[in-house]
């Protein structure tokens, strides 16, 4: 995600657990300044415990949160302030009406459901928005959709530099039809492009430390061949299945969106793309992990 998008959902993440979070209290005899520095409080630190935990423990993931939470504190005393001002003027209108005498009316008030409205239209499309390109990402890489024929794929990224017909044979160059090839490799960026005995696209693997690479990989799901460990885990949660390599090399595997990634060093290192195996539960369960910012 852009920084623009990121600084928009800390700021709708913070709104709507503050918002929570206050009423919630409204059930208490908490009432004023005192309630909306305790709803502010705990609502960071619900947000902190939260982007804490799903980020593998990472103590400066909370940090970016803190000014959003207290530029909406800022916001709802000065709206509690400028609220409490009409209600004085009316009742000293009444007072005012019940002697005989009338003054002119004060200035137009903003209504009060004008800040939630505009909050929950950006909340809608940044979710929408945000599902459309992860959904996108989840079963495509650089344009390469899985499960689709070796045509689409020629189109999406064009006439592939190597071909081989299985894991352990040799590369060839392309020089005529690529689909007597079960493998297709691209040099920019360096991909392998596996179909099925049935001519879809199977899988999608891109890595970083081969000989014939020209260029780094493209990144999926905001996940880059560079990025850390930590980054990847804040980006989408604990990975739930993988394991270790014989070369030692570490697999973090999300089978419920059809991606995996290998980490040497805490870093990634390559990537591989594939159909999807899981509930759509879990799918949204990393949807959202991935759209907290």
């Amino acid at each position: 995600m852009s920084h623009i998008l990121v600084a928009v959902g800390i700021l709708i993440l913070t709104y709507w657990v503050s918002r929570a979070t206050l009423g919630t209290l409204s059930f208490t005899k908490l009432v004023g300044l005192p309630r909306l520095l305790a709803g502010h409080a705990i609502s960071f630190a619900l947000l902190a415990l939260f982007v804490f935990l799903a980020g593998a423990r990472d103590v400066n993931a909370p940090v970016p949160y803190f000014p959003a939470q207290a530029l909406w504190l800022g916001i709802d005393w000065l709206l509690a302030k400028r609220f409490e001002a009409p209600s004085q003027r009316r009742r000293r209108r009444s007072s005012s009406m019940a002697s005989g005498t009338r003054r002119p009316s004060g200035n137009f008030e903003p209504p009060k459901w004008l800040i939630p409205l505009a909050m929950g239209v950006l909340t809608v499309g940044y979710v929408a928005y945000g599902w459309r390109t992860f959904s996108y990402d989840m079963i495509s890489y650089h344009d390469v959709i899985v499960g689709t024929p070796p045509r689409d794929t020629i189109y999406a990224a064009g006439k592939p530099a190597f071909g081989r017909n299985a894991d352990g044979e040799q590369w060839r160059p392309i020089e005529g039809d690529p689909q007597q090839y079960s493998q297709w490799m691209y040099r920019q960026p360096l991909m392998v492009v596996r179909f099925s005995p049935e001519h879809y696209v199977n899988d999608i693997r891109c890595s970083n430390n081969d000989r014939i690479q020209e260029s780094s990989c493209l990144s999926t799901l905001a996940i880059n061949i560079g990025t850390t460990e930590g980054q990847l885990y804040e980006k989408l949660g604990i990975a739930p299945a993988g394991g270790t390599t014989p070369d030692g090399r570490r697999v973090a595997s999300y089978p419920e969106i059809g991606h995996d990634f290998v980490l040497e060093q805490f870093t990634v290192r390559a990537l591989h793309v594939y159909p999807s195996n899981g509930s759509t539960l879990a799918q949204l369960w990393r949807f959202f992990l991935w759209l907290v910012p």
